[in-house]
């Protein structure tokens, strides 16, 4: 069985392609993956180690597709993603990211013209949601990040203060901190508020953040985040839903904002909002995730 091992601002993963996952790594009677399997690949002392593993799959351009949502030649990833504890999540932003550079490594990503700019273009489609990614000319890896799914909901907090619930593929319980108060808080409140929340899919992501500085001129604010990420069930280094659902929480109290730079433990990640003005789809101008250093893997 062939494994390969990915990361993006800290956040690793296992990658399987689909053949290797049916052979090696499913019940043979249901078909389904085995969760100890995903636990003991996973595990940092005794497996390779990851945060999850994805099952990948290359679906050819010449299939067809009932919903006439792909376009001839584009190129079509299948992706399941499977937490370090085995569980099944919808979407992960940093892992999409990792399967774009697989994806271009094992050369099923098509060169396409954007903007007169040649491109890698290619379609992630996860359980629930499809998701554009693209490698630039410059090497960086930008997913595009589909709308809310629901508006976002205020939760009360036991100490009188309040967070945000909101969906960016997964669910994310969002948390401002006064400046300073970030790591007493995270440590303090952040494995509690994940079982408290009442998310649907088995309760959210948490995530806390300080705003660092903002440019209003240049429309964009840093901010410092930590997740507490359910399924590994303890802080990771970095989270791209969460980054995203941060930067959306942050655009809720400043309209003006384009662009959010997000500090997290594993690196820093750059979050752009499209202009409302604009059509929301425009490939062009697409609310993204990038890595403003690049991707190592």
């Amino acid at each position: 069985m062939r494994i390969e091992k990915y990361e993006a601002t800290g956040n690793d993963f296992l990658l399987v392609g689909a053949d290797d996952a049916v052979s090696y790594l499913t019940n043979c009677r249901t078909g389904a993956l085995r969760p100890e399997c995903v636990q003991q690949l996973c595990d940092r002392h005794y497996g390779l180690g990851g945060d999850g593993l994805m099952v990948v799959k290359n679906l050819s351009w010449f299939s067809t597709f009932s919903t006439g949502e792909y376009a001839r030649g584009e190129s079509v990833v299948e992706v399941r993603y499977y937490n370090s504890d085995g569980t099944e999540a919808d979407f992960c932003g940093n892992g999409a990211r990792c399967v774009a550079r697989y994806a271009q490594r094992h050369g099923w990503l098509q060169p396409q013209v954007v903007d007169t700019r040649v491109v890698l273009l290619g379609l992630l489609q996860f359980q629930s949601q499809n998701y554009r990614v693209e490698i630039g000319y410059d090497g960086l890896v930008r997913v595009r990040v589909a709308e809310l799914t629901s508006f976002p909901e205020r939760v009360s907090l036991a100490d009188g203060g309040e967070a945000l619930l909101l969906n960016t593929g997964v669910w994310h319980c969002v948390v401002c901190c006064a400046p300073g108060t970030l790591d007493a808080r995270f440590e303090a409140e952040a494995s509690s508020l994940r079982h408290v929340v009442n998310a649907p899919q088995g309760g959210a992501n948490v995530d806390f953040y300080e705003v660092l500085h903002v440019d209003g001129e240049q429309g964009e604010c840093q901010v410092r985040m930590r997740t507490f990420e359910k399924g590994v069930e303890g802080e990771t280094l970095s989270c791209g839903s969460g980054a995203v659902a941060v930067a959306r929480a942050c655009c809720i109290e400043n309209s003006d904002l384009r662009a959010v730079r997000v500090i997290v433990p594993g690196g820093e990640l750059l979050v752009r909002t499209s202009d409302q003005r604009e059509p929301h789809n425009r490939l062009g101008d697409p609310d993204g995730l990038e890595d403003p250093d690049g991707l190592e893997d």
